[in-house]
């Protein structure tokens, strides 16, 4: 074990450093990685911890080649973006801990399974937000299917669904073929981050919060536009973006759990 935690040390003193140099995460959101990073691998192992590890990657690796493009095709629309902090850590990465806190006392698989599941939701949103907003046709609102500016949360496009699927499908074979699983195991895998990515979608077309310029009338999830405050147009103040992420990975973590257990 005590060789795992040296591993899992070293790995996360790279990706501190790598993220850094991007200037992609705040210190304390870097420490925190880390410690949940140390933290699986104490509770579970070291290929949990890798799970973790190819999530940071791959969301990462998918913003330094999408990330430019993006913020430029939604710099009027979107809240988030830049640097990120310790609650975006914390949304990602909580629902993951806490499952492999269950699982280690429990030893119930299926806290295993819920585990993976809130991991690779994380991926599919990212990719699916990094890759969808360069679709060729604008995205619509999940839930009216409305044409939506990009970058709005609820929009979606079928490059989207797309890659968010393919990451999905990714992960659960990878999962399955760690975890040794059984075919209904890696389609729990595969289904229960989608259904969470949905979920994210839908949660950000009906109740995030939503704002209008007083000056251009843009629609946005800024709070300021055109030099002066936005009004609320929509949705609830409370519930910002990074809320948003951590309801949609406990979803996936709960329905993995729930079908591990049917």
């Amino acid at each position: 074990m005590m060789t795992e935690i040296l591993a899992a040390a070293g790995a996360a003193v790279f990706i501190t450093a790598v993220t850094r140099a991007k200037n992609a995460l705040t210190w304390p959101a870097a420490l925190m990685a880390d410690a949940m990073l140390i933290f699986i691998t104490c509770m579970s192992g070291l290929q949990e911890a890798m799970a973790l590890i190819g999530m940071y990657l791959a969301v990462f690796v998918v913003d330094m080649i999408f990330g430019k493009k993006m913020e430029h095709a939604t710099k009027e629309i979107q809240g988030k973006g830049g640097i990120r902090g310790i609650k975006q850590v914390l949304a990602n990465g909580a629902a993951g801990c806490f499952c492999i806190f269950l699982y280690r006392i429990t030893g119930e698989s299926a806290f295993l399974i819920a585990y993976y599941a809130s991991i690779f939701e994380v991926m599919a949103d990212s990719i699916a937000s990094d890759v969808g907003v360069l679709s060729k046709r604008p995205p619509r609102d999940i839930c009216t299917w409305k044409v939506v500016s990009r970058g709005i949360s609820g929009g979606v496009s079928v490059l989207g669904l797309l890659a968010s699927g393919l990451v999905c499908v990714a992960g659960g074979l990878a999962a399955g073929a760690i975890l040794h699983s059984s075919l209904k195991d890696i389609m729990i895998i595969i289904l229960a981050p989608y259904l969470g990515m949905l979920t994210d979608s839908v949660i950000g077309s009906l109740i995030q919060v939503k704002y209008t310029c007083c000056v251009c009338g843009i629609q946005t999830e800024r709070t300021e536009h055109c030099g002066k405050k936005t009004m609320i147009s929509g949705g609830c103040k409370k519930i910002s973006n990074s809320m948003v992420n951590t309801i949609c990975t406990v979803v996936a973590a709960i329905a993995g759990c729930l079908f591990a257990i049917v």
